[in-house]
Parts: C-alpha cells; sequence; structure tokens
C-alpha cells in the first residue's frame, strides 16, 4: 500500500485538493476489486447507484460502511460524484475513505487458536441446548407405514357411486 491508508473527500473548492488526485495518490498501486471502509461525513443520507454505496448521516448507526470497487475508473467515478455533492452543499470533508487493516491468512492462525475457537464453540452451543433435548433429538421416531390397499377396499374406491336413486337408474335402462 502507498503512504495514504486514509483520505478524506470533499469540495475541492474549499479543502484545494482534488479528489482524483486523491484517490489516485491512495490507491494507485492496489488490486482491484477493492475493499473499502467508507464513513460519512453528511448530515444526510447518501446513496451511489454506480458504485453501490449507500450510507446514512453523519448520527445514524449506518453512517460507516465496507464497499467493494470494481476497478480504479468505478472509484474515480465515485470520488468526482463526491466532489459535486461537496461543491453544492459546501461540504469540506464529506466522506472518509481508507483500505481496512489486512485480515489474516489461514496459514497465519495458529492451529492452537483454532482448536480454542471450535472449543468455545461447543461449550456455546451445549448452553444453548435446553435439558434433555440431545437425548430425545438423537432418538430415532419410527413412523408406521402407511396400509397398503386391499382387494375389497380398491374395488370399493374404483366402483362408480349411483346418481338418482335405483327407480330412476331401472328407467333409464329400458
Amino acid at each position: 500500500m502507498t503512504n495514504n491508508q486514509k483520505i478524506n473527500l470533499g469540495a475541492p473548492s474549499l479543502t484545494g485538493k482534488d479528489n482524483n488526485t486523491l484517490v489516485k495518490g491512495a490507491f494507485a498501486a492496489e488490486t482491484y476489486p477493492l475493499t473499502l471502509i467508507l464513513t460519512s461525513r453528511v448530515p444526510v443520507p447518501l446513496v451511489f447507484g454506480d458504485a453501490g454505496v449507500a450510507l446514512g448521516s453523519n448520527s445514524s448507526d449506518s453512517k460507516t460502511g465496507t464497499f467493494v470497487f470494481r476497478d480504479s475508473d468505478q472509484l474515480n467515478r465515485f470520488a468526482t460524484d463526491i466532489e459535486m455533492i461537496s461543491e453544492i452543499n459546501g461540504w469540506v470533508n464529506a466522506i472518509t475513505v481508507e483500505k481496512p487493516e489486512a485480515t489474516p491468512t489461514p496459514s497465519d492462525i495458529d492451529e492452537a487458536e483454532i482448536e480454542t475457537a471450535t472449543q468455545m464453540e461447543r461449550t456455546q452451543d451445549d448452553a444453548q441446548e435446553p435439558q434433555g433435548a440431545s437425548a430425545a433429538s438423537s432418538e430415532a421416531v419410527e413412523t408406521p407405514p402407511e396400509p397398503k390397499p386391499s382387494k375389497t377396499t380398491k374395488a370399493a374406491s374404483t366402483k362408480k357411486a349411483p346418481v338418482g336413486n335405483e327407480s330412476e337408474q331401472a328407467g333409464a335402462v329400458a
């Protein structure tokens, strides 16, 4: 990563800095897709459809989010959009953009840590399970098979029911 891990985007006329220049300086050496953490510094919700960014106002719980930019062009378009709305609204610092700290890879994690985490999960699962539930869930419940139809029930189910009374049927046949 380059020197700048965190940048603030706002109105260039107020900051004296072009947002695209800031973005290129901070993230030019990065590979894409690039995951960035964005934090809103403005009093209104912000939505940027092209970048898939939706942030709440600076006083909301959703003011910070992690977003993935497909390529540098998408990130530059986002920076330009921030520039435009910051100029219109007079925002010096509209959004803070930062690259998240690297997460450890599986090879970086100690096997003892994995075993400890697994044991903790098992302990939590056991604590959440009500008493007697494990015995009941391990017992197999047998369901009796449905009875097979006999010759009598087959014949009764396929025989047509008479329509009307018997005298009407006899009259219709004659």
